[in-house]
């Protein structure tokens, strides 16, 4: 019986895990890792693979990736023993590892795993399948990120058109996917072509009921940074502190995501000559990246130069003592 009370709290894990549900849901963690470590074998492989999983998302939504990792392994380990090499549930396991590295910066190694999940739910599920548009948006966004822009263009394309064929018109899963697309097309200067579907998206998370999607959060991120090189300064810092709020709801206060946004606001800041405001959120910002990021990921090194640019605004604009 507690073995079933425990498989119940597993089921209730979210794929976006709230701060709030995950303190609820911390107490069991290590009984259900117990549950697999030490009586695996009274267990179903499906319940394995489906425990394994999510402990992996309760790691991964407080940016304990290294925990993750281990658990995500075995989730996908689980399932190619209970389900086999083609089958849905393996290519879900296989494509929330490649998220896991692509959180981390590791593109190139979740390449391959994001281009396995895609053809196992291609071989199937039906061209129009829900879950195979999340594997071509997370596969496009790994190629993006990797300067591979006009197979991640097509890739995103692609992932929408099935979203705007199998979902609702306002669904959360499509302001997602719009968003991406908006982003790369922003990054092409394609400026009216992204307001256009980040305005889509927009629209559709104010529209939604819920609002525990972190997805909301990059949304309205994705559309000041936009905002903030059309120097709609107040539009964007409005969109800034937005996206920070719903943060602070949802994540972990020393989460990478919040860091992102931080930074961005300060970015603001220290573009609207306001140094002494920029410079609490580039430290808040770097702390957060230099405990939970590799040494070596870019972020951190982009968060340091705007943090030494704001120390010296601050130290030219400090008067001389005598």
């Amino acid at each position: 019986s507690i073995a079933q009370e425990l498989l119940t709290v597993a089921d209730f894990i979210p794929a976006a895990i709230p701060r709030r549900q995950i303190e609820i849901v911390r107490p069991n963690i290590p009984h259900l890792e117990v549950l697999v470590d030490r009586h695996c074998e009274g267990l179903p492989s499906t319940k394995i693979c489906l425990i394994a999983n999510q402990i992996a998302r309760f790691y991964a939504g407080q940016a304990l990736y290294s925990c993750a990792e281990v658990w995500q392994k075995r989730a996908v380990d689980a399932a190619n023993n209970c389900f086999g090499a083609d089958h849905i549930e393996t290519a879900g396991a296989i494509n929330n590892l490649a998220n896991l590295y692509t959180s981390q910066g590791r593109s190139a190694e979740a390449e391959p795993l994001l281009r396995k999940a895609i053809s196992i739910a291609q071989k199937v599920s039906s061209p129009d399948y829900p879950n195979l548009a999340k594997g071509l948006n997370n596969l496009a966004s790994s190629c993006f990120r990797q300067g591979k822009c006009e197979e991640a263009e097509k890739l995103f394309q692609a992932a929408i058109a099935i979203d705007r064929k199998a979902l609702p018109p306002e669904h959360l899963q499509l302001a997602h996917h719009l968003s991406n697309l908006a982003n790369l097309y922003h990054c092409h200067g394609d400026w009216d072509e992204a307001e256009s579907l980040f305005s889509e998206a927009v629209t559709i998370h104010r529209k939604a009921s819920s609002v525990d999607d972190p997805s909301r959060s990059f949304c309205f991120n994705s559309l000041a940074v936009l905002y903030v090189n059309q120097e709609r300064w107040s539009e964007a810092e409005e969109l800034y502190h937005e996206s920070i709020e719903i943060d602070q709801e949802m994540l972990p206060p020393d989460h990478p995501d919040l860091a992102i946004h931080l930074n961005n606001l300060a970015n603001l800041y220290l573009q609207t000559n306001r140094v002494p405001q920029a410079l609490p959120l580039y430290q808040q910002a770097l702390a957060i990246f230099t405990a939970k990021l590799p040494l070596d990921h870019p972020n951190i090194g982009i968060v340091q130069e705007g943090l030494d640019l704001c120390q010296q605004e601050l130290s030219c604009s400090t008067p001389p003592f005598f």
